[in-house]
C-alpha cells in the first residue's frame, strides 16, 4: 500500500500540471463579414432524396444475364414518435444491414431491435416499417428483383 508521502507527491504533481495549462475561458472567434462567407459549390455525386421522413440514395445497381436486378441503397431515418414505412423495399426481396443508430423494425408482424451490425431480411411483398430512437438510423439495403 502507498504511504502518505507517495500520495502527497502524486497530488502535488497533478495540481502543478493542472496549473500549467490554466483554466482561462476563451471566447469563440468572431463571425466573418457577410461578403467573405461563400457557400461551398460541392454537390455529392449521389445525394439523399427525402420522402415522408425517409431519406434514400442509390449506391450501386447491376443486372445479371438471367434477369436478376440487384440494387444497393442507403437509407437514413430521422428520430420519430411512430414507425415510418420504408418505400421500395416491399417491391423486392431485401437484405438490410444497420450501420448507425438504434431503433425498431417491424417486418410483417414481427418486431426486431436494431443496432449497428444487425442484419435481417425482408421477403418480397412484405412491408418494412422502422422507428429510429435517440439518433438518426442509417442502414444499407441490398434489393433483389427478378425482371
Amino acid at each position: 500500500m502507498a504511504n502518505r508521502s507517495e500520495v502527497l507527491s502524486v497530488l502535488a504533481i497533478a495540481t502543478s500540471a493542472c496549473a500549467l495549462f490554466g483554466s482561462e475561458r476563451t471566447d469563440p472567434l468572431p463571425r466573418p463579414p457577410p461578403d467573405q462567407i461563400r457557400p461551398s459549390k460541392y454537390e455529392p455525386e449521389r445525394p439523399f432524396e427525402s420522402e415522408a421522413g425517409v431519406s434514400t440514395r442509390a449506391a450501386y445497381s447491376t443486372r445479371s444475364d438471367a434477369g436478376l436486378q440487384i440494387e444497393v441503397r442507403d437509407f437514413l431515418i430521422a428520430q420519430s414518435d411512430a414507425p415510418v414505412e420504408v418505400p421500395l423495399i416491399s417491391k423486392s426481396a431485401a437484405l438490410v444491414e444497420v450501420r448507425e443508430g438504434s431503433g425498431v423494425a417491424i417486418v410483417g408482424g414481427s418486431t426486431a431491435q436494431l443496432a449497428p451490425g444487425f442484419v435481417f431480411t425482408v421477403s418480397e411483398g412484405t412491408p418494412l416499417r422502422v422507428q429510429a430512437k435517440g439518433e438518426p438510423l442509417s442502414f444499407r439495403v441490398h434489393l433483389y428483383r427478378q425482371q
